[in-house]
This record gives structure tokens, sequence and C-alpha cells, in this order.
């Protein structure tokens, strides 16, 4: 290989800047990803972000192509790797899933999938399964919209309260929880907000379902997400409790689910992130309390990393 003299100096530039941006940038204070990004740099065979194209490139014009300011802010060769994660600035993130969604599960992926500056919308419904994006199931155990702007909110629109649901709340018989609300339309969600990325957190209320019943509300929702244009994201249920949720029933389950999914796009397992321990009490479904808000959050974050390594 031909080395240019534009390609030497610029390898110093690269290296002496290291200790730079170590010191300036959090962000970027990770030699081993600086490492990485420069082997990429002037790998030549590299034909995702052309790189070694900018590495022959003069000084001159190498330094037009840095976006600097008085604290030394990133470098677009480097920046360049957050982008090439599914979730990334310009994505625009719909996630649906059922109560899981609703609980510590969803707002901490919401929170997750925002730190990427992804624009998101986080829907859960409780007792959903696929078909009840598309049939106008009501729930009557909770419901969770994270619009675009961050607010945690139930649109008095999805809401139905009728004279006797009002005097339930009037006497205390009944929370605002537990207002019975519609879940909305999967096509009206992708018509409104545009996904370009679309996570299911969907599953668990098909647990003793039949085969068929399973692949084809699974190959439904897909379909249509696929017709979209999105990309698509699975994430399956978690674990249970094994007398709530037998190993043999969840496996069950999980292959029919993965069979359909792996023809759209990308299925997580969720099983090896949320063992249910004996000692967390509850209904042997549901994360409850400080130990369940915790196995929820190391669920979602792991979930998380899974979706960026794609």
């Amino acid at each position: 290989m031909k080395v240019s003299k534009f390609f030497i100096s610029n390898a110093i530039i690269y290296l002496s800047l290291f200790f730079v941006l170590d010191m300036e940038i959090p962000k970027l204070n990770s030699f081993s990803f600086i490492k990485s990004r420069l082997e990429k740099l002037f790998d030549k065979d590299n034909k995702i972000n052309n790189n070694y194209n900018i590495a022959l490139q003069s000084p001159d014009t190498l330094f037009k192509n840095f976006r600097l300011n008085k604290n030394i802010s990133s470098f677009n060769f480097l920046n360049n790797g957050d982008n090439n994660k599914l979730i990334n600035e310009n994505s625009r993130v719909l996630h649906i899933g059922d109560s899981h969604t609703v609980g510590y599960y969803g707002k901490e992926m919401d929170k997750l999938f925002r730190q990427t500056g992804a624009k998101v919308m986080t829907l859960g419904s409780s007792g959903s399964t696929p078909s009840s994006w598309l049939n106008g199931y009501v729930t009557k155990s909770g419901f969770r919209l994270i619009d675009e702007t961050g607010k945690d909110r139930v649109p008095s629109e999805l809401r139905i309260i009728d004279k006797d649901t009002e005097r339930k709340l009037k006497n205390g018989q009944l929370k605002e929880w537990q207002i019975p609300t519609k879940t909305p339309n999967l096509n009206d969600l992708i018509s409104s907000f545009r996904p370009n990325v679309i996570v299911f957190s969907l599953g668990a209320n098909l647990i003793h379902a039949d085969p068929n019943t399973i692949e084809k509300q699974v190959k439904e929702v897909c379909e249509i997400a696929k017709t979209s244009g999105a990309k698509i994201v699975w994430v399956g249920p978690p674990d249970g409790r094994p007398d709530k949720k037998p190993e043999h029933v969840q496996n069950k389950l999980y292959e029919h689910i993965k069979k359909v999914v792996q023809e759209y796009g990308y299925f997580i397992d969720s099983r090896p992130y949320t063992d249910y321990p004996s000692s967390l009490g509850g209904d042997g479904v549901h994360f409850h309390g400080k130990k369940g808000e915790e196995i929820s959050k190391k669920w979602s974050k792991n979930v998380f990393n899974e979706i960026q390594s794609k």
C-alpha cells in the first residue's frame, strides 16, 4: 500500500489529540473507544464510513471537517460511531408494550432512548397483546403514554368515563389508573408519529395462547411496521415465578414469537435479565417495590445495550 505523507501527518495529529480529548470531553474519555475509531479510520477496506479518504487529506482540509469551539468539542470522525447505532439522534422511536411498559421498565426504556437524542413516544397498555393495538382494546388496569416532548400523560380522548365510572371515582371505589382507557391503533400511531424504529415489548399476555394465535398476532403487527419502513425490534417477555410462568410454557411462547419476528427484525430475550426471586413477593409476574424497580432498571439497561449492538 502506498502511504501518503498526509496519512502519516494526520496520524500524528490524531494521536496527539488523545490526551486533549481525554481531558476535555467526558463523553469520549475512553482510550479504547478512540483507538477503535482510529483503526477504522486507517482501514482502507472499510466501506462503511469512507474515513480512509479523510485520512489522505491534507491537514488543512482535514481541520475544516472538525467542529471546534472554545472548549474543543467533538470531531466528526469520532461521532460517526453514535450515528451508526440503531437508535441515535436521527431516530424516531415508537415503543409500545403491555403492563411492564406501564411500569418501571417502560419508564426506564423511554429515558434510555431519549438519552441518545432520539425523538421518542412510549405507550403501555396493561393486559394488551399485539392485536390489542389494532382492535380498540380497553384496559382497566393501567395505561401510560410518554409523548414526544417527554410528558407522561393519559389523553382525555382515550379515557372512557361514563356515569358509573364517575360515581366510583367520587366514592373512592376506583382509582385514577383504573379508569377504562382505549388502546390506540398502531396504524394511527405510525401515521401521526412517523417512527423509523418500532420497539414492541409485547407477548407476556399470550403465554397461554395456542401457537397459531401467537404467530398470527405477532405477524400482523410486524407486517404493519414493515410497511411503514421502520426498523423492528421485539423485546420478549421477562421471566417470572415458576408457578406463574413455568419454563416449558415460556419456551413455547418464545419459540413462536421469535419464529415470526426473525423474518422482520431483531428479537431480544429478556429472561437472562429478569430473574424473579422468591423474596420479591408480588404476583410472580410484575416487578413491584424497590427490588422490582432495581430488576426493571437492570432489565432495561441490558435490553437497550442489546438494541444498540445490532
